[in-house]
């Protein structure tokens, strides 16, 4: 519930500050490669890589030199289960917001560089251990939800495309408060 409320929240933030000034607020999606680091209190777990074909992105513009750029995402994988480390079905809903601030290096390289807070919301089914192709006495283990505040940190670069898009590629590093599952965020995106 909560979750739904951040965004509401902030889509009425963003949305209202876009009719305040001309072409300070843009609106877009990302496709995003994601590498996840879970940490699940019962054991160990891999790592996984997951696409997340389409996530909303929005740019706020600061001034000249400084931003706010949103995320809205959900992702749903599948990590694989051995006798060691637990598989499960991982479904994540997330949002996270962050003040970037323009370096001009050189004339035509200008990156973005942020740091902010997100909000993820994960839950955890099916999570078991496999021996032989079947799950052992003991190797089946509760679901879990976890909801969790976490710290961002990102780099942007961005070109304009025509008059009204432009696209830019976008790396992110997030690191949960809790017990949630630390990503690195790799995408492209694409505003108007």
């Amino acid at each position: 519930m909560i979750f739904r409320i951040l965004i509401v929240c902030s889509m009425l933030l963003f949305a209202g500050s876009s009719y305040a000034a001309n072409e300070s607020f843009r609106f877009g999606f990302m496709p995003v490669y994601s590498m996840y680091y879970l940490h699940d209190p019962d054991g160990p777990t891999v790592a996984k890589g997951n696409i997340t074909p389409v996530s909303a992105v929005g740019i706020y513009d600061w001034g000249r030199d400084a931003r706010i750029f949103a995320h809205v995402y959900y992702a749903d994988f599948t990590l694989p289960a051995s006798s060691t480390n637990i598989g499960q079905n991982v479904k994540q809903y997330g949002f996270d917001g962050s003040y970037q601030i323009m370096w001009r290096l050189t004339r035509n390289f200008r990156p973005w560089f942020g740091l902010g807070l997100g909000f993820a919301n994960e839950t955890y089914t099916t999570r078991h251990t496999v021996v032989s192709g079947y799950v052992p006495p003991g190797g089946s283990y509760p679901d879990r939800t976890v909801e969790n505040f976490y710290g961002v940190l990102n780099a942007s670069n961005q070109w304009r495309l025509s008059r009204f898009w432009d696209m830019g590629v976008h790396l992110q590093l997030e690191k949960p408060t809790g017990d949630g599952a630390r990503v690195i965020r790799a995408g492209i995106y694409f505003v108007f």
